[in-house]
């Protein structure tokens, strides 16, 4: 029958935030953040753990309700990204399953991330027809292009290809006849920004 305040950590863009985590404890944060922005959260727990990590916007995050979520397995050290946010208050749930000690020490981290290309996968394809590849990055507009380029050689522009969302491509090329050798990985957004990951995807015979 009566109001309770509630507050909550606010995390400041850029800045860890240390705490104390136990096995079956939940931390609760938050954190404002711009429109268009591609957020990453970071949790650097302590050796041995098992640590959960979820983000949502405007809400209570949790296993099933989230905007962005810890990939893989349980392990100490967990990284969650939303693509593009909203303007607003984005809310991040860290729960520990197994800690090596009660209220062991963990560094929680958020920053909005630059337009850049973070990794290519796989690195190498065949001098073949429909060879795809993986881009993950972040900033990638919903218009923006690929390009394999190597410097005095050769260009190639993607067959096909689809923007995931702000932080993954996904490109089909046909590289019959390229030549041989190291290319560079461009993606472009429609502003006429462009980001180069040199050297990073190999052609060799298929």
């Amino acid at each position: 029958s009566n109001a309770i305040d509630i507050g909550v950590n606010t995390l400041t863009l850029g800045i860890p935030e240390t705490a104390g985590l136990s096995a079956n404890e939940s931390l609760l944060y938050r954190v404002a953040v711009g429109a268009g922005e591609t957020l990453e959260v970071s949790l650097d727990g302590a050796a041995g753990a098992a640590n959960e990590l979820y983000v949502l916007y405007e809400g209570l995050p949790n296993s099933i309700h989230f905007d962005a979520a810890f990939e893989g397995h349980l392990l100490p050290d967990q990284t969650a990204t939303v693509p593009t946010t909203q303007a607003g208050y984005y809310y991040i749930l860290v729960r520990g399953h197994s800690e090596p000690a009660p209220n062991s020490p963990i560094t929680l981290s958020a920053r909005v991330l630059p337009f850049a290309i973070d990794d290519v996968t796989p690195d190498a394809g065949g001098d073949d027809r429909y060879v795809t590849m993986r881009i993950k990055g972040s900033k990638f507009n919903a218009a923006a292009s690929v390009k394999l380029i190597r410097p005095r050689f050769a260009e190639f522009e993607p067959v096909s290809y689809r923007v995931v969302d702000a932080t993954e491509i996904i490109a089909t090329f046909d590289l019959r006849d390229a030549p041989h050798g190291l290319y560079d990985v461009q993606v472009r957004n429609p502003s006429g920004e462009a980001v180069v990951l040199p050297y990073r995807y190999l052609v060799e015979q298929a």
